[in-house]
């Protein structure tokens, strides 16, 4: 439920942020979702035919996955010039712990919801208890509320 958050928060912030005026570098988003000058302009006029802008889009056609942690972040980057790791101002243990769990979910919702350990990799291993849970909101949350702060930050 967390990642579901993490995703829609993000991609909802995202279209908000050109709804409250603020400017997106559309192209290079293009050029982030290997969208060349060819299916660009076709984004654009598809847009200019729906009533909607390119960014909507280009989101409508899910070509930014907001599920990932790196295509978000970088998404965010190239379009509103927001860095995660410096921007957010968090710590780089805190994205980690987002990166982690974004690979947790994937595991759960993929490989086995039944499964109470999600990291058999580490000393010891990651049980997905009530601790773990807490820990996981939290990191959420911190993110959440940093992401929101720095949007509020554009000129």
């Amino acid at each position: 439920m967390l990642v579901t958050g993490f995703e829609a928060y993000c991609k909802k912030r995202f279209i908000e942020l050109e709804n409250e005026g603020k400017m997106v570098n559309i192209d290079k988003l293009f050029s982030t979702c290997n969208i060349d000058n060819e299916e660009a302009e076709t984004i654009r006029t598809e847009a200019r035919a729906e009533g909607i802008t390119p960014l909507k889009k280009l989101i409508k056609k899910g070509k930014i996955n907001f599920q990932s942690y790196e295509r978000c972040k970088k998404a965010y980057n190239k379009g509103y010039n927001i860095v995660f790791g410096n921007t957010l101002n968090v710590s780089n243990i805190l994205l980690e712990q987002i990166k982690t769990n974004i690979i947790y979910r994937h595991k759960i919702v993929h490989i086995s919801p039944l499964n109470h350990i999600v990291d058999h990799n580490t000393v010891p291993p990651v049980f997905a208890n009530k601790d773990y849970a807490r820990r996981a909101i939290s990191a959420f949350e911190t993110f959440i509320d940093s992401l929101n702060k720095a949007t509020l930050k554009l000129p």
